[in-house]
């Protein structure tokens, strides 16, 4: 081109020389226009968070960075549900991408409440609030079942479709069978509807620790008067269909007694006696 000024819009970077004389004498310069490409606009990052959580979003594409919430970076951080766009600059060009956080609740999780078991015992535990559970004892599903042997806290992470989670926990409390003290049947009883001692029962300090129980009881002739395999019985002195085979008088009868416990700890208890009626 002959004329002292020329527009051009290279597509790559390219060198443009000019040469000017005076008829006799000439000279050259030379400019070189430097094309830089276009900037592409993109966000990176996870846009779907759980309440509590932050979404890092990463900008790319450009020299610099302008965000909507006022942010100069190319990463920032939010945990508010919104959209976020950014413009990126390259010289004077620029591009913009946006992108849209959403935050999603938490669920409510919910468990058993606080249990007492005795040692050897065990206990289902349950929870809700959600679509998957995960345990701290490495169990999974909204009920398991526990025998701790001692005093356990079992906590539960509760998931829902949207992989947000809460967590609650419970405690079992064990007691201890061999502090519940000396297991006792008394050795007479008087059933005088007079609100002492009308029932023959056993007293021990944590009647749950018995596993296994069998008591019975013979009078004097060798005749079975009373049988149970329960340890909460209470016998009113009733057998052949009366107290004391019928007698209505101030009388004692002496019966014979065998007694075989087992308790939670694998302690055994073998006992036999007298039991006297007393009326």
């Amino acid at each position: 081109m002959n004329s002292a000024t020329i527009e051009v819009a290279p597509s790559v970077t390219t060198t443009y020389t000019v040469t000017s004389g005076n008829g006799v004498c000439t000279d050259t310069a030379s400019v070189k226009i430097k094309v830089l490409p276009p900037p592409h606009a993109s966000i990176a990052g996870n846009n779907i968070l759980c309440q509590g959580n932050a979404a890092t979003l990463t900008a790319s594409g450009g020299g610099t960075y302008s965000w909507s919430s006022g942010q100069t970076t190319s990463v920032i951080n939010t945990s508010t549900a919104g959209s976020y766009s950014v413009l990126v600059t390259i010289g004077s060009c620029t591009d913009v991408a946006v992108s849209n956080v959403t935050v999603n609740a938490n669920p409510n999780a919910s468990v058993s409440p606080d249990v007492v078991i005795v040692q050897g015992q065990s206990t289902n535990l349950s929870a809700s609030g959600g679509t998957n559970y995960i345990w701290n004892n490495g169990m999974n599903g909204n009920t398991i079942t526990v025998s701790p042997p001692a005093t356990t806290k079992y906590c539960v992470t509760v998931y829902d479709a949207n992989n947000c989670h809460d967590t609650a926990c419970v405690t079992v409390t064990v007691e201890v069978c061999s502090s519940a003290g000396t297991l006792y049947l008394p050795n007479a009883f008087s059933p005088n509807s007079d609100g002492n001692n009308d029932a023959l029962q056993i007293y021990y300090g944590i009647p749950e620790c018995i596993k296994e129980f069998h008591l019975t009881i013979f009078d004097r002739w060798g005749s079975k008067a009373y049988e149970t395999t329960d340890p909460a019985f209470k016998w009113n002195g009733v057998y052949n269909k009366s107290i004391l085979q019928g007698t209505s008088e101030a009388n004692t009868e002496v019966f014979i007694y065998y007694m075989n416990v087992k308790i939670m700890d694998g302690t055994q208890i073998s006992r036999k006696g007298n039991i006297s009626i007393v009326r």
